[in-house]
């Protein structure tokens, strides 16, 4: 499975509020007034508003529990960032993640200094050898 979904095609344009409200039912902390005055059309008072507010804060639980959230970038997405691979966070927001990211922080020296303080034996018996500037 995606991390990612279509909802709506662009192509909707200055439509796809008044179509996400109309046609999916099933998203929560969506503000009722909100839904409502995107309900009206594009000519309503506080639509776009409305809608931010919407995007901002939008979210579907589907039944393994995952959270999905809204994304306009022409298209409207639906997104599940626990589901998304690195390749599609990559492409999807411009974010670069490399391997390095992925990997815990060593902070084994952090450690080996409080074993060493607390009369559990050296720095040097848990690999630390001086600071990091040495």
């Amino acid at each position: 499975m995606s991390g990612i979904e279509i909802l709506l095609s662009g192509s909707h344009g200055i439509y796809i509020p008044t179509r996400f409200a109309n046609d999916f039912q099933r998203w929560d902390n969506i503000d009722q007034d909100d839904l409502d005055t995107v309900k009206l059309g594009p000519d309503a008072e506080g639509y776009w508003d409305s809608w931010t507010r919407i995007l901002d804060n939008a979210t579907y639980t589907d039944k393994d529990g995952n959270v999905w959230r809204l994304w306009q970038e022409g298209d409207l997405f639906s997104y599940c960032p626990d589901l998304m691979t690195r390749r599609e966070r990559e492409e999807f927001f411009g974010e670069f993640i490399d391997d390095e990211e992925l990997v815990e922080p060593d902070d084994s020296h952090a450690d080996a200094e409080v074993l060493a303080s607390a009369g559990m034996g050296t720095d040097e018996d848990y690999g630390f050898y001086g600071s990091e500037e040495d």
